[in-house]
């Protein structure tokens, strides 16, 4: 979890060399769901309500609500 904080910090570092005038991010995950046969980590799927199998992909975005990086 801490690698995209990192990311996320580095990203806003870089920024603010480039004087710009005030970066805002937003951090957001979601859970892709596994259907295989092989035995992995669960997760909350809040669509399910329910935990499943799956793994989790976290999203940066900016205010505008596009994805600077994903971390799986």
């Amino acid at each position: 979890m801490l690698l995209h904080l990192d990311q996320a910090r580095r990203l806003a570092l870089s920024l603010a060399a480039q004087d710009a005038p005030r970066l805002t991010l937003y951090i957001d995950n979601h859970l892709r769901t596994y259907t295989g046969k092989h035995i992995i980590r669960k997760g909350w799927r809040m669509q399910a309500k329910r935990v499943v199998p799956g793994c989790t992909d976290y999203y940066v975005h900016n205010t505008a609500g596009r994805p600077l990086m994903r971390v799986d």
